[in-house]
């Protein structure tokens, strides 16, 4: 009887730790099983934001220069704040009439447009051989028209007017556009007239004329004036309409389609300059020839221009077609969906550094179905905390309609991989139990 009731107990006690080791085992499934659902389910649930890794380096400042045939000459990158090729870049030259970039962007900081400005004696007594818009003495004339006097015919008593509409005399404004200069960095630069006519006194280099053009074609205003082809000053006073054309903008040879404002200037055929500003692929930037062929001014600024993303040192962030992100999906077959630039960007942040480059993200939401090469949102790069370009995201792939979990992105593979776990968990749980 109490061999039985042993055996028994063995038989109960047995069946006890068969049930237990198959209660750990099943507990240790179950939590498994849940964590692989747990992994299953968040799935997707996040997005790719934008790897700065994939930015490229571009640009070389030791890179080959066409020959520039000017005796000083500079690209200037607006962006780094740096010369990015130089010839002779502090050798003292005479400016000429791209003096009057500065004269017009102190005139326009300083005046109103509309301000009526009658001309002086000493402003309207002519130059040997100057050019000018034959102002009188005693015409009353707007400050916009001198402006486009002096930009576009480069009217050398249009700047002087000028001038003395600013400081009184032109000896006082040659001042304030010395202090300018000098506030700007420019210490191999002096000026003694608005207009630029030749004084041995009267000078600048490649370089503070490039910091110059740079600095004052800032000015929306006179990006406006230097980039008009063709303006009409009214009748005044003293004088019928005058039909003004750009002599920086028309001749045989063409400017760089990327300048944004210009000036050109010249004492005779094999003495002459052009400054200019541009915007291209990302740079800002301004170009200088002095004493250039009055035939080749054109030709080298292009030159310089048409260099500059070599000279450049900068990043490209991103080509035409390359993958920016990824996006999610609402309701998609798929729930994450890589999307690519349809712009090619470069940014050029000071001291070459890729940590000051940024990209912020703007994605729109997606919803299935998705056809490739929609418009996705947008992505705005920054330099500097100064914002570069903001370009277009596209999506590159066809997503159709998924089943009902993808309304929570969770995509059909997924559905189908959690239900396969689950099969194979009952199945175990099942052969489990006929095993222990």
């Amino acid at each position: 009887m109490d061999r039985e009731r042993r055996t028994d107990r063995n038989i109960k006690k047995g069946k006890k730790r068969k049930s237990a080791k198959y209660k750990r085992v099943r507990a240790f499934l179950f939590l498994v099983m849940t964590a692989v659902l747990v992994c299953m389910l968040f799935t997707g649930r996040t997005a790719a934001d934008f790897d700065r890794a994939s930015m490229k380096e571009c640009g070389d400042p030791e890179a080959e220069v066409p020959e520039i045939f000017a005796e000083g000459a500079e690209l200037y990158s607006s962006d780094l704040e740096e010369a990015v090729y130089s010839k002779n870049a502090d050798k003292k030259l005479p400016p000429y009439s791209i003096t009057k970039i500065l004269t017009c962007y102190l005139a326009i900081k300083e005046l109103d447009p509309d301000q009526v400005v009658t001309v002086s004696a000493y402003a309207a007594t002519p130059l040997e051989d100057g050019t000018t818009i034959y102002l009188k003495e005693g015409e009353k004339i707007s400050v916009r028209d001198l402006l486009y006097g002096a930009m576009l015919e480069s009217g050398n008593d249009a700047a002087t007017a000028l001038a003395e509409a600013v400081s009184g005399s032109e000896k006082e404004f040659a001042d304030l556009m010395n202090e300018q200069a000098a506030e700007w960095g420019c210490e191999n630069t002096h000026f003694v007239n608005a207009n630029g006519w030749e004084d041995k006194d009267h000078y600048t280099t490649a370089h503070d004329m490039a910091v110059i053009t740079s600095k004052c074609f800032e000015s929306k205003e006179l990006r406006k004036i230097a980039m008009t082809v063709e303006y009409e000053i009214p009748a005044t006073n003293m004088s019928e309409a005058r039909d003004l054309v750009s002599h920086t903008l028309t001749g045989r040879k063409t400017l760089d389609e990327h300048v944004t404002g210009g000036k050109t200037g010249a004492w005779s055929d094999t003495d002459a300059s052009l400054a200019v500003a541009f915007s291209k692929d990302g740079i800002n930037g301004s170009a200088v020839v002095l004493r250039s062929l009055l035939s080749e001014r054109k030709t080298n600024v292009n030159k310089l221009i048409a260099a500059s993303q070599d000279l450049t040192p900068g990043y490209l962030v991103c080509s035409e077609g390359d993958i920016i992100c990824e996006a999610r999906v609402r309701g998609g077959r798929k729930t994450i969906t890589k999307l690519c630039s349809a712009d090619t960007v470069h940014a050029y942040p000071k001291g070459h550094e890729r940590s000051g480059i940024e990209v912020e993200l703007d994605r729109a939401e997606l919803e299935a179905p998705v056809k490739a090469g929609e418009e996705a949102g947008t992505f705005t790069v920054y330099a500097d905390a100064k914002k570069v370009q903001t370009g277009t995201l596209l999506t590159t792939e066809d997503i159709g309609k998924g089943w009902l979990p993808s309304r929570i992105y969770i995509p059909d593979r997924t559905v189908v991989l959690m239900a396969a776990a689950i099969v194979l968990w009952f199945l175990l749980l099942t052969v489990l139990r006929r095993i222990l």
